[in-house]
C-alpha cells in the first residue's frame, strides 16, 4: 500500500492526518479497554504496576526512536549537501569551459544551460514523485563526447580542459549520488518497529486506573498527538524530494540565475 498521496497534501494537512490517525487510535483503545481495566483494578489498584511498565517502556522506545530520528535526519541532510555540492560542481564546470575557445565555448555553455533548465524543470518533479529521471544521462553524454573532443594546443588550454575534466566527474558523481537517494527509505522492518512500538506505548496507557476519566482522556490525548506528531516527522525525513518540507531545486536556480542568464 502506498502513501506518497499524503506528501501531496500541505504540511499542516499532512501532519493534522496523521496525528489524528494516532490520537483516534489512542482513545479508541482507552475507550474500549476501560470496563475491563476497571474490573483488574476494582479488587487492588495496580496504576503503580503500570507506571513502572510505561516509564521502561516509553525509555527503550524513546531511545529507539531518538536514534532512528537522528539516522533520518542524517539521511536528509546529507542529501541535502550532495544536492548543494552538484551545483557548485556545475557552477565550476560552466567557468571552466568559458576559457575554451570558441565556437566550443558557446556550445558546451548552452549544453550546460539546457542540462541545468532540465534538472530544475523536469528531473525535480520526477524525484519528487519518487522516479529517477533518465533523460539527464544522455545530456551528459552528449556534453561529454563535446568535452573530450577539444584538443588543447596552449598552456593555458590544456589547465582549463584538465579543471573542466575534473569539475565534469566531479559533478557527475554527485549527480549519481542525488540518484540513489530518490529511493532511499528506511528499511520496512524498522517501521515496523517504530508502528508497534508506539501502539505498545499507547495500549500500556489504557491500563490505568484513573478517578477522573476526563483527566485520562485527555493525557490519552495528548500522548498519543506526540506520538503522531514524532511519527510525521520521521516520515517526512525519509522521503527527502517529497512534500513541503523537502530538499528542493534552489542551489540550481541560483546557478542559473547568477551564471547562465
Amino acid at each position: 500500500m502506498s502513501f506518497m498521496w499524503l506528501y501531496k497534501l500541505p504540511s499542516w494537512l499532512f501532519t493534522a492526518f496523521v496525528m489524528g490517525i494516532w490520537t483516534s487510535i489512542g482513545i479508541t483503545g482507552l475507550c474500549l479497554t476501560r470496563k475491563w481495566v476497571a474490573g483488574i483494578h476494582s479488587k487492588h489498584p495496580h496504576n503503580e504496576i503500570v507506571s513502572y511498565f510505561l516509564g521502561a517502556t516509553a525509555v527503550f522506545y524513546g531511545i529507539a526512536l531518538g536514534l532512528i530520528s537522528v539516522a533520518a535526519w542524517q539521511a536528509f541532510s546529507t542529501t541535502t549537501t550532495k544536492v548543494e555540492s552538484e551545483a557548485a560542481s556545475l557552477a565550476a564546470l560552466y567557468r571552466d569551459v568559458s576559457f575554451y575557445p570558441e565556437p566550443l565555448r558557446s556550445e558546451l555553455r548552452g549544453d550546460l544551460k539546457e542540462y541545468t533548465e532540465y534538472v530544475i524543470e523536469k528531473a525535480w518533479s520526477l524525484q519528487r514523485d519518487g522516479i529517477i529521471p533518465q533523460d539527464g544521462t544522455i545530456r551528459l553524454n552528449e556534453f561529454q563526447a563535446s568535452l573530450v573532443s577539444f584538443e588543447p594546443k596552449t598552456e593555458r588550454e590544456k589547465i582549463a580542459a584538465a579543471e573542466a575534466q575534473h569539475a565534469f566527474n566531479q559533478m557527475v558523481e554527485l549527480r549519481r549520488m542525488r540518484l540513489m537517494s530518490v529511493e532511499s527509505r528506511l528499511p520496512m522492518s524498522v517501521w515496523i518497529v517504530v508502528v508497534l512500538g508506539a501502539i505498545a506505548t499507547l495500549a500500556i496507557t489504557w491500563f490505568f486506573q484513573a478517578v477522573s476519566f476526563k483527566v485520562h482522556f485527555w493525557m490519552t490525548l495528548i500522548f498519543s498527538a506526540l506520538v503522531g506528531l514524532i511519527i510525521q516527522l520521521l516520515a517526512v525525513m525519509d522521503h527527502p524530494y517529497l512534500g513541503d518540507f523537502s530538499v528542493s531545486a534552489n542551489a540550481f536556480r541560483v546557478v542559473y540565475d547568477q551564471l547562465m542568464q
